[in-house]
């Protein structure tokens, strides 16, 4: 393609260099209206979802040695306890019997995971021989 009155010429790269390349947001709008990634249920799809699956960071203390503690993460707390209970998990196997000491519930994964890591340093350790 050439402009009117220039010795500039300026060429379109070939069609098979982008032919595998996903379209561009502002290309998908253009092309198609105020398209689908424009309305507002593309956005919040995500927070509108609800589920009914809490999450659950848990604190075990074993009946044959109470001085032993296990602070975990699950999403299916009496299924978890049976497992460490029928000596499944390698960290909980010594200690059998455990008994649910504590739990607390959450409706976000990240935060869950959060708690459990806090729990599992030593202020937190901490914090839970204070208040447990």
């Amino acid at each position: 393609m050439a402009c009117k009155g220039s010795s500039v010429r300026v060429r379109s790269a070939p069609p098979s260099v982008f032919a595998s390349a996903k379209p561009r947001l502002a290309d998908l709008s253009v092309q198609n209206g105020m398209s689908r990634l424009f309305s507002r249920s593309f956005f919040i799809k995500k927070q509108d979802k609800k589920t009914d699956q809490m999450f659950y960071v848990y604190i075990l203390q074993s009946l044959s040695n109470p001085d032993s503690f296990y602070i975990g993460f699950t999403h299916d707390l009496k299924g978890r306890l049976q497992e460490h209970n029928s000596g499944k998990s390698l960290h909980t196997k010594k200690y059998i019997p455990w008994k649910l000491k504590n739990y607390f519930a959450f409706e976000e994964e990240q935060k869950a995971k959060n708690f459990e890591t806090y729990l599992k340093t030593h202020s937190g350790r901490k914090f839970c021989k204070n208040h447990f």
